[in-house]
């Protein structure tokens, strides 16, 4: 995370380190905030750079009233006392923090939270998050608490309505996170957030705050890039080529971590002019972590499987439904493609190494098992040329299509924190705001609609 930018945000906020006064701090708890969303939309990320930001926020304070820092600059040796915020977290530091009652803790991790979280992997149910910290707001210091729950992804629009009525109370604030790159992603977890409005719409009573939070913008415009996608059509209908004709119909994906935590190949046979859907997804998957120039900086591991996944379920649902464009028809192979593309998450799978290779590929094998819940969604290889792919990636990117019916939605790249301390603000001044008037009010710009093709 670039310093300088993450300490520019803090200007004309209530994130004032030169005005916090320590000795009249009044305490505030801002009650529950529940982050959900659809796998990899980036919902983690954005509690990690919260929370980093609080960090380097804590220690601009931390500089600036602690006397053992103002006396090594007074020696000279400003460069290590105004050093980098990536460095180490002193025990000076943390033992002032301790005494304040200031934390930043995700799960079971307090404070060095990117060294000890990976996000390789999707959280798993649900993960608790803390955060307390000095905020300015009318002129008085706080010391506010935020306490919430990151919800995993995996299965998690299926259960939408049980998570929100166990968590959420109308006194809570619930942060949808979508991923901006990916239309398909959008639209279904758009669709399950207006089934639970459509549900409450008779009551107020247990309906929280919901805000809509737009992650990934940065990638959503890298893929957007003519560049960007001319290379890619020409990396994936070589390597389909390559299949056919060097590989005479046969085709090898390295795929589950086996016992002995190497990657390993399966080798496949071309059937019917068709691929699977994970073996087609995988393709992608490949052909972008071998082309794309930010593998794996901006186009992390994580976004490189969320958006080969996207543009396969974008390619194979055209091909699925190209000659039959009946709302009943889509809606019934949205509803069953949907299902098997938000639950069994092949990919995840296949390089997640969420389940052991077996030499024995019996059909029994987990793998294979999954594959073969694919059987009605193949890739058909004739109907795949430099147009189908080209449109499929033009939807992937086109999620703003879809955002704009949620009303007011805020921007982020969680990343490099563009955009995270405008969100955490807008939380915090409305939280603060609620001792006085408590709005339960629906949400603006929900709208029903008809399925569309993306």
């Amino acid at each position: 995370m670039n310093d300088s930018k993450s300490l520019k945000e803090f200007h004309f906020t209530g994130f004032q380190p030169k005005q916090v006064d320590l000795k009249d701090m009044q305490d505030r708890s801002l009650k529950k905030i529940i982050l959900i969303g659809d796998g990899m939309s980036g919902k983690t990320q954005i509690i990690l750079t919260f929370g980093q930001l609080v960090i380097n926020y804590l220690k601009k304070i931390f500089q600036n009233q602690s006397e053992s820092y103002r006396d090594r600059i007074f020696l000279g040796k400003a460069e290590v006392a105004l050093g980098s915020f990536e460095e180490e977290l002193t025990p000076e530091f943390l033992a002032w923090v301790e005494k304040n009652g200031f934390i930043v803790q995700y799960g079971r991790v307090s404070w060095d939270l990117v060294k000890n979280i990976s996000l390789d992997t999707e959280t798993i149910g649900f993960e608790d998050f803390k955060m307390i910290f000095p905020y300015i707001w009318r002129g008085q210091t706080f010391r506010v608490s935020i306490e919430g729950v990151d919800v995993g992804g995996q299965n998690i629009y299926d259960h939408f309505r049980s998570v929100m009525g166990k968590l959420a109370g109308k006194n809570d604030l619930v942060l949808v996170i979508f991923d901006k790159s990916r239309a398909f992603s959008c639209w279904n977890s758009i669709e399950q957030i207006k089934k639970l409005l459509d549900e409450k719409s008779g009551t107020t009573e247990h309906v929280p705050t919901i805000l809509y939070v737009a992650n990934k913008v940065d990638i959503e415009e890298h893929i957007r890039s003519q560049k960007w996608r001319s290379e890619t059509q020409r990396a994936l209908i070589d390597m389909v080529k390559l299949a056919l004709n060097y590989g005479k119909g046969s085709y090898s994906l390295p795929s589950l971590v086996s016992k002995s935590r190497q990657e390993i190949k399966f080798t496949f046979q071309i059937l019917n002019d068709s691929l699977p859907f994970p073996d087609f997804e995988a393709f992608i998957y490949n052909v972008i972590r071998k082309n794309d120039f930010s593998y794996p900086n901006t186009m992390t591991d994580v976004n490189t499987r969320a958006i080969a996944r996207e543009i396969a379920a974008q390619i194979v649902f055209d091909q699925k439904v190209v000659h039959n464009q009946s709302d009943t028809f889509m809606i019934s192979v949205m509803e069953d493609f949907g299902s098997l593309l938000f639950q069994r998450r092949p990919l995840a799978l296949q390089y997640g190494g969420a389940i052991e290779y077996t030499s024995e590929k019996s059909e029994r094998d987990p793998f294979l098992r999954v594959r073969e819940k694919w059987n009605n969604y193949t890739c058909t290889l004739s109907s795949l040329n430099s147009e189908s792919i080209d449109s499929a990636i033009k939807a992937t990117g086109n999620a703003r299509v879809f955002l704009a019916q949620m009303g007011t939605f805020y921007s982020t790249n969680a990343l490099n924190g563009l955009g995270i301390i405008e969100l955490f603000e807008t939380i915090i001044k409305k939280k603060l705001e609620e001792n006085v008037v408590i709005s339960t009010d629906r949400p603006e710009g929900v709208i029903r609609r008809k399925i569309k093709r993306f």
